[in-house]
């Protein structure tokens, strides 16, 4: 259902992205997943950083081998207490999701993976894990899986909405 990439980024490109979305003032409540019925979260745009745009897009096509159009990049957090909405980012045959996600530390136990829900039956967990991102067709269901309240931060995702082309 996805695939895993992992140490995406270096020491450098890591610190200024953790920086970036940790540090700066530019979150906005008020992000939903498919209708402004859904749960609220935190989300911040990120597609005028050319980090993102250009840099970190440039280093997805070169791990995953695909060319990709970048559609939107931005960041979505949750505190504890956020649920999110299962959903789904396109239906598109040719559209993905590249799914970053950048907390410099995270422990198993504080769960906040994605979970991807193929049928009623058959459901897969990506873990969080630092400094690594998963690839997937943007027509699978998938969300956030809330935290526990044992991490007291913000959970943070970095979300590149693609279209593969030929």
């Amino acid at each position: 259902m996805f695939v895993r990439y992992n140490n995406v980024l270096n020491d450098e490109e890591l610190a200024y992205c953790q920086q970036r979305v940790f540090k700066t003032a530019t979150w906005a409540y008020g992000g939903y997943s498919r209708s402004l019925d859904d749960e609220f979260f935190w989300n911040m745009d990120l597609t005028t950083d050319e980090f993102f745009t250009k840099l970190f897009f440039e280093k997805i096509k070169k791990i995953t081998n695909k060319n990709f159009i970048l559609e939107k990049v931005y960041a979505n957090g949750a505190t504890y207490g956020q649920p999110a909405q299962l959903h789904s980012d396109g239906r598109e045959p040719n559209a993905y999701t590249f799914l970053f996600y950048p907390n410099p530390k995270w422990q198993p136990s504080w769960q906040g993976g994605t979970l991807f829900q193929k049928d009623s039956l058959n459901v897969t967990i990506a873990q969080y894990i630092p400094n690594s991102g998963i690839l997937f067709k943007a027509n699978i269901l998938h969300s956030a899986i809330e935290h526990s309240k044992q991490f007291t931060g913000l959970r943070v995702s970095i979300a590149f909405k693609l279209k593969e082309i030929s």
